[in-house]
């Protein structure tokens, strides 16, 4: 009695290299910044004649619809291993938590520099650019950049090298970026690059959804400006408090607001290395070499 084998062909060599996360990196983030910087230069060209309320909200929500609808409709189907890391079943409470938590962090953060005699609150009342900074410096900022640097380069480097590799890529690389801004000193740096790279990666790693970090990063950028009226990344917004931070540089983060103080960093990072020490525990820390990568 003869056994029947059935034969399967080999994968083809293009369809390995298509694949390969440094590959999707490269393709997937490419895709994403087209869509983005796209729409934002057919908006600048646009002439809306709406009130300057609409018009703000139609000039940041189309780029930003454009690169949800390019993630979702093609970026979340690449790759070897297909995944969607904005799934909507998360998307409600894992947003608030993350906004509860990046508000909590950045009103300690304040509080420390209270203790220390570094802020003061003058008086308190309405935030009249409470559009710009939820629009701009919250959710389109969050959105755009978690999908681009955990959505896309943290996913596939993990997936490459494992979560030590998309860790420290993805926080060097937001440092890097704010090490060239005007201004930036070697405390600044290290304060963005560990809230904006470090805790949100963390962060990422703990739900392996964008929700958390969008919520994270929303919240740690706007309670600076809306909530204790301080700068935001070297953007100074009328928020509710009228208040003043005072001191060194490195207590204040100077022109760039708290975040990016010694305090800051101490709060990211205390955030961070919990976060961290719970996806372990959870299984959610893939060793170096190319793996599949976690479901969530």
């Amino acid at each position: 009695m003869s056994e029947a084998i059935r034969l399967t062909s080999p994968e083809p060599a293009w369809r390995k290299l298509w694949q390969h996360p440094l590959v999707v990196v490269v393709v997937a983030a490419s895709l994403l910044l087209f869509a983005w910087r796209g729409f934002a230069a057919a908006m600048v060209r646009w002439d809306t004649q709406l009130p300057y309320a609409a018009d703000l909200a139609i000039r940041e929500l189309l780029p930003l619809i454009a690169v949800l609808a390019v993630y979702k409709l093609v970026v979340t189907r690449m790759g070897r291993f297909v995944k969607d890391d904005l799934p909507m079943r998360a998307a409600l409470v894992d947003t608030s938590v993350g906004l509860l938590a990046g508000m909590a962090m950045i009103s300690t953060a304040i509080g420390i520099a209270t203790l220390f005699g570094a802020y003061t609150v003058y008086d308190w009342g309405w935030a009249y650019d409470i559009l710009e900074m939820v629009l701009i410096v919250g959710f389109s900022a969050a959105i755009i950049e978690e999908v681009l640097l955990r959505g896309v380069l943290f996913r596939w480097l993990e997936e490459a090298g494992g979560s030590m590799l998309a860790l420290a890529a993805t926080t060097l690389l937001v440092g890097a970026v704010h090490a060239m801004t005007p201004g930036a000193t070697p405390i600044s740096t290290l304060a963005n690059a560990t809230a904006l790279g470090l805790l949100t990666g963390a962060a990422y790693m703990l739900t392996r959804s964008l929700w958390l970090a969008i919520g994270i990063h929303a919240a740690w950028n706007m309670t600076q400006g809306l909530v204790w009226g301080t700068p935001i990344a070297g953007f100074q917004f009328d928020g509710f408090a009228y208040a003043e931070l005072y001191g060194p540089d490195w207590l204040t983060g100077g022109v760039f607001g708290i975040n990016a103080s010694a305090v800051g960093l101490v709060v990211a990072l205390a955030f961070a290395l919990w976060a961290i020490r719970e996806a372990k525990r959870q299984g959610h820390w893939l060793s170096f070499g190319w793996r599949r990568g976690i479901d969530g």
